[in-house]
Order: structure tokens, then C-alpha cells, then sequence
């Protein structure tokens, strides 16, 4: 992977993240135990997206520290 599509979809991702953890905090702030409704109408559960983000974050991090772009000295 390039040093340039490694930067952006890491960025991307912790954006991506930020935003999504942000609107937990606040659905969690405002007591709304439903949070939002998905494209077919149904309830997405303040609590779900927590379960969600608790196994998304770690695999995030994992991936990022896996794929860091090596320099060349330390391929060497």
C-alpha cells in the first residue's frame, strides 16, 4: 500500500469513527435509547452502535499499526 492511500484512508477512517462516537455520546446525552432510523425505517439502538464502535475502534488500530508504511531503513 502507498504512503498516500495508507495517510488518506486512515484519516478517512478516524473521521468516520470521531463522527460516529460523537453521535453515541450525544444520543447517550439526549436519552434517546433509539437513536436514529436506518434506510428501512427501523430503530437504530443507542446501545448497538456502542457494541458496534467497542469492536470497530480496536480493529481500526489494529490495522493501522499493521499496515504502517515501512521506511526504507527498516527494511534493512
Amino acid at each position: 500500500m502507498s504512503k498516500g492511500l495508507f495517510w488518506t484512508s486512515t484519516i478517512v477512517g478516524a473521521l468516520f469513527l470521531t463522527m460516529y462516537w460523537l453521535k453515541m455520546f450525544l444520543y447517550i446525552e439526549s436519552n434517546n435509547p433509539f437513536g436514529h432510523k436506518n434506510y428501512w425505517g427501523a430503530d437504530v439502538g443507542t446501545y448497538l452502535l456502542f457494541a458496534i464502535l467497542i469492536v470497530v475502534t480496536p480493529v481500526y488500530i489494529f490495522a493501522v499499526w499493521k499496515h504502517f508504511p515501512k521506511t526504507k531503513k527498516d527494511n534493512d
